[in-house]
C-alpha cells in the first residue's frame, strides 16, 4: 500500500513529466481548489444569513404565539387571555391583529400590512428598539401609528401629527355598492415615528384603531403573543399551555412562528449544494483526463514495474492513489482560500448587501468535512473508473 502511494506522489510532483502533462495535472488541482473555495464561501454566507435571520427572529418574535387553528380570530379571546395572564410562568402578553390595509397619502397609495397591538406589545417584543426616527406610539390616542421605513419613503409620510394619512379596509356586507363610503371603512391616522425594515411594508398602531376598521364592537385578536419568565422551561410551558387550550388553538414557539421561512432557507441551501455537486461531477472529468494522459505518458514505466513483479492491480492502485491525492490537495487548497476569503469579508466588508450592511458570513465546523467529502466522493469514483483503463 505504501509503495503505490509513494509512486503516485512521485508521478504528481515529478520534474520529468512533460510540460503538457504537468499542466493537465495542475488544472485538475486548480479546478477542485476553485470549486472547494466557492462551496466553502457559499456555505459560510448561508450560515451567516441563517444566524442573522435567527437574530431577527429573536428580536421580532415572541417566546410563544397563540392562534386559532380554524379561522383568523381567536375564539373566546377574553377567556384565553385571562387563562394566559393567570399563568405564573407568563411574564407579559399582548393581543394582536394582523390585517391588510390600503394606505393613502395624497396622490400616493400602497397596500400594506397593519399590525394592531395593545399597550403591552412593546413589553413582549421591543419594537421601540428598532424605531430609528420619532417615537413609538404612546397609546394615549388610538389614531397614532409607527411606520416601516420603506413605506415612509414610498408614500412620503411625514411625522408629528401635522399630516394625516388615510387607512381603507373593505367593509363587510352584501349587495350593490353605491359609493366609496359603503365599500370601505376609512380612518385617518398620523405617524409618530419610523422603524427599520425588520418589519417590511408594515404599520403598527393601537389595536382599537384596527377594531374600528374591522367594525368590531367587542375586543378581538388574531393572535396572542407572550414572553415567558427567564427561569422556566419554555418547551415544557409550551406543552402545558397547548394541553390547557386544546386542539382548537395552536401554540408556536419562536422558531415555529417562521417555520416556513426557515424551511425555505434550508431548501435553498440544499439546492445550492446540489448545483455545486453537479459542478464537482463535471470538473471530475478533468481528473479523469489527467489520469488517462498520465497512464499513457508512463506506459514505459508501467512495463518496468510489471517486469519488477508489480501486478496489474497494484499499478491501478498507483493511479487511483494519484486521483485521491489530487482530490485531497485541491480540497485542502480550496478550503484555505475559502477561509481567507471569509475572514477578509468579516474584516473588510468586501461585498455589501446594501449601503449599510455587509453580507454576513460565518464559518461552521461541518463546512470542512462536507467540502472534503464532496470532493473526495466524486474524486474516488472517477479515480477508480480511470485507473481501470490500464490494459496491460
Amino acid at each position: 500500500m505504501k509503495l503505490p502511494f509513494y509512486i503516485a506522489k512521485r508521478y504528481l510532483f515529478s520534474k520529468n513529466n512533460p510540460q503538457s502533462v504537468s499542466i493537465i495535472l495542475w488544472i485538475s488541482i486548480g479546478a477542485f481548489s476553485f470549486i472547494s473555495a466557492s462551496l466553502f464561501v457559499v456555505m459560510s454566507v448561508f450560515n451567516g444569513l441563517r444566524e442573522m435571520n435567527i437574530q431577527n427572529l429573536n428580536q421580532l418574535n415572541s417566546d410563544l404565539k397563540i392562534e386559532s387553528v380554524e379561522g383568523k380570530r381567536i375564539k373566546n379571546v377574553d377567556s384565553v387571555y385571562s387563562l394566559l395572564k393567570n399563568n405564573p410562568s407568563v411574564k407579559n402578553l399582548s393581543r394582536v391583529i394582523d390585517e391588510k390595509v390600503y394606505i393613502k397619502n395624497g396622490d400616493k397609495n400602497q397596500i400594506a400590512k397593519i399590525k394592531g397591538v395593545d399597550e403591552n406589545f412593546n413589553k413582549v417584543i421591543p419594537v421601540d428598539s428598532i424605531v430609528i426616527y420619532g417615537k413609538y406610539p404612546s397609546f394615549v390616542y388610538k389614531n397614532e401609528m409607527v411606520v416601516s421605513n420603506d413605506l415612509v419613503y414610498r408614500l412620503d409620510i411625514s411625522f408629528g401629527g401635522n399630516d394625516e394619512v388615510e387607512l381603507y379596509v373593505p367593509r363587510k356586507g352584501t349587495g350593490r355598492i353605491k359609493n366609496e363610503q359603503e365599500a370601505f371603512v376609512v380612518r385617518k391616522v398620523y405617524s409618530t415615528g419610523m422603524f427599520s425594515d425588520s418589519y417590511t411594508n408594515t404599520i403598527i398602531c393601537p389595536i382599537e384603531m384596527v377594531e374600528e376598521l374591522l367594525e368590531s364592537e367587542v375586543p378581538i385578536a388574531y393572535s396572542i403573543v407572550l414572553n415567558l419568565k427567564s427561569d422556566v422551561d419554555k418547551e415544557k410551558i409550551q406543552r402545558e399551555i397547548q394541553e390547557q387550550l386544546g386542539k382548537e388553538y395552536s401554540v408556536k414557539n419562536r422558531y415555529e412562528q417562521d417555520e416556513a421561512f426557515i424551511k425555505m432557507m434550508n431548501v435553498e441551501q440544499m439546492m445550492i449544494y446540489l448545483i455545486f455537486a453537479l459542478i464537482i461531477l463535471l470538473s471530475s472529468f478533468n481528473l479523469a483526463g489527467a489520469i488517462i494522459v498520465l497512464i499513457i505518458d508512463k506506459s514505459v514505466q508501467n512495463q518496468s514495474l510489471i517486469s519488477m513483479g508489480f501486478t496489474k492491480n497494484k499499478i491501478r492502485q498507483v493511479y487511483f492513489n494519484l486521483g485521491v491525492i489530487i482530490s485531497l490537495l485541491g480540497a485542502s487548497i480550496g478550503i484555505v482560500i475559502g477561509i481567507l476569503v471569509v475572514f477578509a469579508q468579516m474584516r473588510f466588508s468586501l461585498i455589501m448587501a446594501n449601503e449599510y450592511i455587509a453580507f454576513p458570513v460565518k464559518i461552521e465546523w461541518y463546512s470542512f468535512p462536507l467540502v472534503v467529502f464532496s470532493i473526495l466522493f466524486f474524486g474516488i469514483i472517477i479515480s477508480w473508473i480511470s485507473s481501470r483503463k490500464i490494459g496491460y
